[in-house]
């Protein structure tokens, strides 16, 4: 079962968990709007605000990367929502942490940039679905990590000390492009 098929709560003790994954699916759409420039708006929420600067350090160290992810993935093919996912279980494959979330959004938001790229806008209402989706999924382990504001405490660090702190921080995430680049060269392969 991966992640978007696991987010079934229900009831008053999981309204938190709602709400986190509210918020995850409301940072994919601003970071996809973001990256793909059709808002030009500041970000709604200091979490946005930082995982918008994460993924831009992302995007600048790992572009090569992102971009063959993206093209291997064939998205013409009909099948990019199972890569999707199949790229995103890998990343996760052993563990859940606050860098491989960050990974995960960075590389929906350079789907999506792909897509508007190549002819395929309608299609980035899909990414931003797919991503929102996938990390609230991951609602339960938010929570038990104190939620989106333990990520801010995380990487709020970045606002204030760019260079010290962010950039040791924002190497938990690339260990997540390890697994993504493995997988997609595997499927390219195959």
């Amino acid at each position: 079962m991966n992640c978007i098929q696991s987010e079934k709560v229900a009831g008053p003790a999981n309204e938190e968990m709602l709400r986190i994954g509210e918020k995850a699916r409301s940072l994919a759409r601003d970071l996809i709007s973001y990256r793909v420039g059709s808002v030009n708006t500041p970000p709604p929420s200091r979490t946005a605000l930082i995982l918008r600067r994460l993924t831009d350090g992302l995007e600048d160290s790992h572009s090569v990367v992102l971009a063959n992810m993206c093209n291997r993935l064939n998205v013409l093919s009909g099948t990019a929502r199972s890569k999707f996912v199949q790229v995103a279980d890998e990343v996760f494959r052993d563990g859940i942490n606050w860098g491989r979330i960050v990974a995960v959004y960075a590389f929906g938001a350079k789907l999506s940039q792909y897509c508007m790229r190549n002819g395929l806008e309608e299609d980035v209402a899909e990414v931003v679905l797919w991503l929102g989706n996938y990390i609230s999924g991951l609602s339960a382990w938010i929570q038990a990590q104190g939620g989106w504001p333990s990520f801010d405490k995380t990487f709020g660090d970045a606002l204030e000390e760019r260079e010290k702190v962010w950039w040791k921080k924002i190497c938990l995430a690339a260990v997540g492009f390890g697994a993504i680049a493995t997988l997609i060269y595997q499927q390219s392969t195959a």
